[in-house]
């Protein structure tokens, strides 16, 4: 059992090699060119064509990029700026509804207390008058 698992794995690293693999030998067809150090570098400006022109060009690019990133910096600030100003409001409305909230409660346990004080009083009330009505009865 273990010769056939062997064997097996073998010939699938084989095919995935045969099949799969890379061919190692380079590409006859390519064209890319290799430089050597004997070789002169182009330095000299006469050496590019419409050399001037093409720094005028990378010059000028180079302006309307950086006045670009300056507009965006500016941009991202007032963004900052209004962010903060909201969230500044925000912290107000939420102070303020905190506080409400806590005036609210305590009127509310106010109310309640002064609810229970009324139904006591009541019931006293009620108790007198029962006693009274019995009162009567009775002598009656």
């Amino acid at each position: 059992m273990n010769e056939l698992l062997f064997y097996s794995l073998l010939a699938a690293l084989g095919y995935y090699f045969l099949v799969y693999a890379k061919p190692t030998r380079p590409d006859p067809q390519s064209t890319h060119s290799q430089s050597t150090q004997t070789e002169p570098l182009i330095s000299e400006p006469e050496a590019i064509p419409n050399a001037e022109q093409t720094i005028k060009e990378l010059e000028r690019e180079k302006e309307t990029l950086l006045k670009d990133q300056a507009q965006k910096q500016r941009t991202i600030q007032s963004l900052n700026q209004s962010k903060n100003a909201q969230l500044q409001t925000l912290e107000q409305q939420i102070s303020t509804l905190q506080t409400q909230i806590t005036q609210l409660s305590q009127a509310q346990k106010t109310s309640e207390t002064a609810t229970q004080k009324e139904q006591k009083d009541l019931e006293k009330t009620l108790d007198q008058l029962i006693k009274g009505m019995n009162d009567l009865n009775k002598e009656l």
